[in-house]
């Protein structure tokens, strides 16, 4: 059975009362470490001679959720992927090398980067940024509606 959502108190301006219920997440979130934001973007997930093309479902700077047409095989659970994430922001698609951490539904995966330059991993992270201002902003406009 569901749980009813969170209640939060909006933050800005400090002395509102105003809340707004925000959707519960479908999966726990024990696991997370750092901060990371829900996005969609296509990635291109790629092991050996073969690609698959991917969608990003949440993103950190040490990993990402990748929801695929179907699900992986054994022998690709275990394997090493390069992956291509085309953020909206870039021009160029920023290249990283995963592997699986772990499969949360079926078709959806979370892989965790095993190797991704420092100039990589800041751009991951400004798109991060860019998806937290924009729920920020989200929330704003939802406090004032209301």
């Amino acid at each position: 059975m569901a749980q009813p959502a969170p209640e939060i108190r909006a933050i800005w301006p400090y002395k509102s009362t105003a809340s707004v219920l925000l959707p519960t997440p479908q999966l726990p979130r024990e696991r997370s470490i750092g901060l990371r934001a829900r996005t969609q973007f296509p990635v291109t997930l790629c092991e050996g001679p073969h690609a698959a093309h991917c969608l990003a479902l949440e993103l950190s700077a040490t990993g990402i959720v990748v929801e695929r047409g179907r699900e992986l095989s054994e022998r690709e659970l275990g394997s090493l992927f390069k992956l291509e994430l085309f953020l909206p922001e870039q021009t160029l698609p920023v290249r990283v090398l995963a592997r699986v951490a772990r499969r949360l539904r079926p078709q959806v995966y979370a892989l965790r980067f095993v190797m991704v330059s420092e100039v990589d991993r800041l751009t991951l992270m400004e798109h991060i940024d860019l998806q937290e201002q924009t729920g920020l902003r989200l929330l704003r406009e939802i406090e004032r509606a209301s």
